[in-house]
């Protein structure tokens, strides 16, 4: 019986997330078992736990083990140093029916350096910050947009999610300002969801779009710069110019 921990991550940026894995390896029953996840000190941390824990069988040196998985979500929420002290496992052992007193395992202790959020790109000067591994941006709308009546509404719906992200963290869209267009903002729906790459933030917001008079209007290019944290860059994620068609 052993327990490991690992990061995946040794530096990271502000608000960046970091995976902390815990995994608790038996090969023998056990009874009255009891998991201390770590202490974290030094810069401010939001902890959030990345999905259920999961519990599987592996083989290492050709003996079977139960495994028990654990990950956590940390978001420093500061630069400086980040201290992850040993995860603890106690439990008593059953060996030929009878419970032995309670064994101690302790796994590895991490550090991690959060490096400062860089300057913005030259394009986007007033770009929030939003560390992530991935981005996706995509849109839905009510009914064909370029087929609308003037004075009656279709819905827009913008989707942005972020994977290493929370939902808290992504920026809203905000509407644009078209001439010949009246647009009310709804309350966004945030949720997430758990992959392997840990916690996906989704952020949709949506707008009533209404056209005052007739013709071809254009709705701007929609434009969320991100910082690409596994190739420590910006990237920019884009919906294009729309062109919608009121009768």
């Amino acid at each position: 019986m052993f327990i490991s921990s690992e990061i995946d991550q040794a530096e990271a940026y502000v608000q960046a997330q970091i995976l902390y894995r815990i995994k608790v390896y038996r090969a023998v029953a056990t009874r009255q078992p009891a998991l201390r996840e770590p202490t974290i000190s030094g810069a401010e941390v939001l902890v959030e736990l990345a999905g259920d824990e999961k519990s599987y069988e592996a083989i290492l040196n050709g003996k079977a083990y139960n495994v028990v998985e654990r990950v956590i979500a940390l978001y420093p929420q500061q630069s400086g140093e980040i201290a992850i002290s040993p995860a603890v496992f106690e439990a008593r052992v059953l060996r030929d029916g009878r419970i032995t007193g309670r064994k101690v395992f302790q796994s590895d202790s991490h550090t991690v350096k959060v490096l400062p959020v860089p300057a913005p790109p030259d394009e986007f000067q007033d770009a929030v910050w939003l560390p992530a591994r991935d981005v996706q941006l995509s849109e839905e709308w009510s009914r064909d947009p370029e087929r609308i009546n003037a004075g009656e509404p279709v819905t827009r719906r913008v989707t942005i999610s972020a994977l290493g992200q929370i939902e808290t963290q992504i920026p809203a869209i905000a509407p644009p300002s078209v001439d010949g267009l009246n647009i009310y903002e709804d309350k966004p729906e945030l949720s997430r969801r758990v992959e392997a790459g840990g916690i996906r933030g989704i952020r949709k917001d949506q707008y009533a779009i209404i056209g005052v008079n007739g013709g071809a209007i254009e709705l701007p290019e929609l434009a969320v710069p991100w910082w690409d944290i596994g190739a420590a860059t910006w990237r920019v994620a884009r919906l294009p110019v729309r062109t919608i068609n009121v009768k």
